[in-house]
């Protein structure tokens, strides 16, 4: 019985559903009759949207904003990895403009170089530098060009503005070249200004050498020009050895210490003029 009672409610239950589905179909399908052939509800639907309207701002204000967001992120990093692909390719650009100013460096030095060569009467060749030594007690550096060249042991090495120094050492393709600024170094040289002669030797610094056999009464000027002068027979005559910078004079000594500051550029010399006594 009891289960008799419980299977009638069921099945009032679901009659009761049915109905409801069935009036509320029956509305929808009227509404929608009447809003197509006679646009009553266009009024009710306006008065409708101006209540939804803030309930509908509300609900999307969260989209919105994480919307924003996303948005704001991605411009974020794709800024971010733009800067990155632009500070990349100004890197590669700069190193580029560094070559291209090395590059524009090294050709003026050559074309110094082989004017340089153009106004001597003795044969040249220019060579490059391989190894630099610059210790106080080796100044001296190795260049591309040795017996196979003609190269020989004495032979006088410049630059563009004066005397770097001499060949000590010849192998078959390379040649070592000892610096005036060398302490082991000595060279003849003569004041360009009255004809003075003296010896200028090296000091183990590439920035200087010495005039140490002039008296305290010698015609010697600062800015003075010293050349060699051809004696010794390894330099010729008239090459410019450097320019008198200090002049120290003691009474209690009989020489004066007189310091110059060397015409080539014994410490940044990339390349060298080779130079054969002329032939007459």
């Amino acid at each position: 019985m009891l289960g008799y009672f419980f299977g009638d409610r069921d099945s009032t239950s679901r009659k009761q559903l049915g109905f409801k589905f069935f009036i509320s179909f029956f509305l929808c399908i009227s509404l929608m009759i009447v809003d197509y052939k006679y646009d009553h509800l266009d009024r009710f639907r306006q008065k409708m949207s101006v209540v939804i309207y803030p309930i509908q701002m509300i609900v999307d204000y969260p989209l919105r904003k994480i919307s924003n967001i996303n948005y704001w992120l991605t411009s974020h990093s794709n800024l971010i990895e733009e800067n990155n692909i632009l500070k990349s390719e100004n890197l590669l650009n700069r190193a580029a403009l560094q070559r291209l100013d090395s590059i524009e460096s090294e050709n003026n030095r050559l074309r110094s170089l082989l004017q340089t060569g153009e106004r001597l009467e003795e044969r040249v060749l220019v060579a490059e530098t391989l190894k630099v030594d610059l210790d106080p007690y080796r100044q001296r550096f190795l260049i591309n060009h040795g017996l196979n060249d003609e190269v020989y042991l004495g032979q006088a090495v410049i630059d563009s503005q004066g005397i770097v120094g001499q060949i000590i050492r010849v192998n078959a393709y390379t040649s070592e070249v000892l610096l005036i600024s060398d302490l082991d170094h000595a060279i003849p040289v003569v004041l360009d200004r009255n004809g003075l002669r003296t010896i200028a030797i090296g000091t183990g610094d590439s920035s200087n050498l010495l005039l140490p056999y002039l008296t305290n009464s010698s015609d010697i000027k600062v800015g003075d020009l010293v050349v060699t002068s051809g004696l010794g027979g390894v330099f010729p005559s008239g090459y410019p050895v450097g320019h008198v910078t200090e002049i120290n004079i003691a009474p209690e000594r009989s020489f004066s210490r007189i310091i110059i500051a060397p015409a080539a550029q014994l410490d940044r010399d990339t390349e060298v003029i080779l130079i054969w006594p002329s032939i007459n």
